[in-house]
């Protein structure tokens, strides 16, 4: 998605961003484990520059590559800084025909922020739920990256673990396992840890907004942007 001038500076990005998904932040012991700088369980994508209407495209373009390579995608926008310009990146998705947005209910911990699904039809034909990463105080503490970015699993069911599978979808818990997690017993202390974590962050912090289904987080006053975007009731 860079051009060969901007080679250097997406190379530094996609550093970063690797570096955020090893650290504790996030809570996740698979995130940790995929991260890795040489690991090609992550097919980084940068896009440099405006905002136009070639993105969709090349952001399709991506998740199906990564499907390809049986990697998950993660697509970092590192000019996009503000909930306006999540807005207008959603713009651009909305309405194409692989792409669905959807207002998320609060389970729990209720504020007046709005939850943002954001959802991917595979080239298999599953559909996916897109994670949002963003600098942002109204998204989830495990979910405050240090850029925008969209982070999809877009292939097939290829953990053998998980097995609370529902037909026509796939997710991140479905990506290939690195081979440090493999092992039953090396899966199941990976997942625990992880719940666990998360959890504890969660009622810490009274979070409800880290739920699968929720792509991003924003702030109350920009309901009235989503609101054509989906049936979004005001």
């Amino acid at each position: 998605m860079s051009e060969a001038d901007d080679e250097p500076f997406a190379r530094v990005i996609q550093a970063h961003m690797r570096g955020f998904l090893r650290s504790t932040v996030t809570g996740c012991a698979f995130a940790a484990a995929h991260a890795p700088e040489a690991s090609d369980a992550l097919y980084d994508a940068v896009h440099v520059g405006p905002l136009d209407e070639d993105l969709p495209t090349d952001i399709e373009s991506a998740l199906d590559t990564a499907a390809e390579a049986r990697a998950a995608a993660v697509v970092v926008f590192p000019e996009l800084r503000t909930a306006p310009d999540i807005c207008s990146l959603l713009a651009l998705l909305h309405g194409r025909e692989r792409w669905r947005m959807e207002r998320v209910p609060w389970k729990t911990h209720a504020r007046p922020d709005a939850l943002v699904g954001l959802w991917w039809r595979t080239a298999a034909g599953n559909h996916t739920s897109v994670m949002g990463l963003a600098p942002l105080g109204s998204m989830p503490a495990t979910r405050r990256a240090p850029y925008v970015a969209l982070v999809a699993w877009t292939g097939r069911h290829e953990n053998e673990h998980w097995t609370k599978r529902t037909r026509g979808e796939v997710g991140l818990v479905d990506m290939r396992l690195p081979p440090s997690l493999t092992e039953p017993d090396k899966y199941r202390t990976a997942f625990k840890r992880t719940r666990d974590e998360v959890k504890a962050i969660e009622a810490a912090l009274a979070e409800g907004a880290a739920e699968p289904n929720v792509a991003f987080c924003l702030p109350a006053e920009y309901q009235d942007r989503l609101a054509h975007m989906a049936a979004w009731p005001t």
